[in-house]
Parts: structure tokens; C-alpha cells; sequence
């Protein structure tokens, strides 16, 4: 599956269930933002990672056709340790690398697509999460960089339309992520997972 095919299954998903996968994660975007304004930085990392984790898991129910409710968004509480450490490791990568200059922290960012999928997917630990991330990603970086510029693209063009287009693209960019995970992760409790995590190439991945 190539990288626009994962925005054109994220945009059948979401449109198939506007109530829980736009209405609420684009609810559960708007509530951290809050905390975060409300609680500069600290309310924001404390909520991002549970809501990250919230948010693959039913966006990964959906692709598999499992069952799930709107109350599902809120699982995340459940990996709330790993997924509050996963969260800050993500945030404090990026953030110094966009401090050395924007090219980086641009470069840096595909690499922390998946952490969250991971934790609540394959149940690892934070560290393992966004070890897997990393080497997943490294495998076939040209295509999730090319995947992170639609994104972004999307976005801009969301902002464009009188901001009212990102209310959809930026939640449509986050059930794209999850698609990709989907496509290139076994959802079986496999080898390949092990293997993804020390950096070793798993076989029938792709």
C-alpha cells in the first residue's frame, strides 16, 4: 500500500464514523490543547501520550473491522505509565531538535509515528515502543517522509480553507498513521515484533 493510498483508507474510515473517528478524537485534540494552555507544557505531556494511545487504539479496531464505542477513546488510561513516558521521550526529541534548526526536528518526526500503535497494539514497554518506531521507520524512511509532507500538506491546506479544513485533515493525518501501522506491522503476537524492536529486517512485513 502505497503512501496516498493510507490518507485515501484513512479518509473511507473516517468518513464511515464521523461520531467517534472524527468527532471524538478531534474532541480529545481540542480538550489537551485546553489542559495544555491551561497547564503550559506539563498539562500537555501528562494528556498527550494517553490520548495518543486512546486514539490507535480504536483507529485500529476500525481498520481490523473489531468492535468499538466512543468510551474506547479513554482506554489509553489504561497504558497510562508507558504511554506518559513514550509521550515525554517523543516530546523532548523532537522539541530539541526543532531548537537546533527546523531541518532536523522536520527529519526527526517520522521516527515517533508509531510508539503509541505499539503500546497498546503489542503491549511494550515505552522504551521498546519508540525503539520499534524508530527501526520500522528506518527501514523504508523515504516513504513515511513522504508520508509525513501529505500530512503536512493536508494540514496546510486545512488552514487555507478558513481553518476550517483542519478540523478534518488533522485527524484524518492521525487515522492515516494508524493505516500505515497496520499495513506494515503483523497484528498477529509474532517473531517479526522482536525483531522489529532490535532492528532486525522481519520477514513478510511489507
Amino acid at each position: 500500500m502505497g503512501t496516498v493510498d493510507y490518507i485515501k483508507r484513512a479518509w473511507v474510515l473516517m468518513k464511515g464514523d464521523f461520531g467517534t473517528l472524527w468527532g471524538g478524537i478531534f474532541l480529545l485534540k481540542v480538550l489537551q490543547a485546553s489542559v495544555g494552555s491551561t497547564i503550559p507544557v506539563l498539562g500537555g505531556l501528562v494528556f498527550y501520550g494517553v490520548i495518543m494511545a486512546g486514539t490507535m487504539l480504536v483507529c485500529l479496531r476500525a481498520i481490523r473491522n473489531q468492535p468499538y464505542e466512543f468510551g474506547d477513546l479513554f482506554k489509553g488510561f489504561d497504558f497510562f505509565g508507558e504511554a506518559f513516558i513514550a509521550g515525554i521521550i517523543v516530546f523532548f526529541a523532537t522539541f530539541f531538535a526543532w531548537l537546533l534548526c527546523c531541518l532536523p526536528g522536520f527529519f526527526l518526526a517520522p521516527f515517533f509515528f508509531y510508539p503509541f500503535a505499539f503500546i497498546v497494539d503489542k503491549k511494550m514497554s515505552a522504551m521498546d515502543a519508540v525503539k520499534a518506531s524508530w527501526n520500522l521507520v528506518a527501514k523504508d524512511y523515504g516513504r513515511h517522509l513522504t508520508l509525513y509532507l501529505l500530512i503536512l500538506l493536508l494540514n496546510f491546506l486545512g488552514f487555507l480553507a478558513c481553518f476550517v479544513g483542519v478540523i478534518f485533515t488533522s485527524v484524518l493525518g492521525t487515522i492515516a498513521l494508524a493505516v500505515a501501522y497496520n499495513d506494515l506491522v503483523p497484528s498477529e503476537e509474532v517473531l517479526p515484533i522482536a525483531e522489529v524492536v532490535e532492528g532486525v529486517p522481519p520477514e513478510n512485513t511489507f
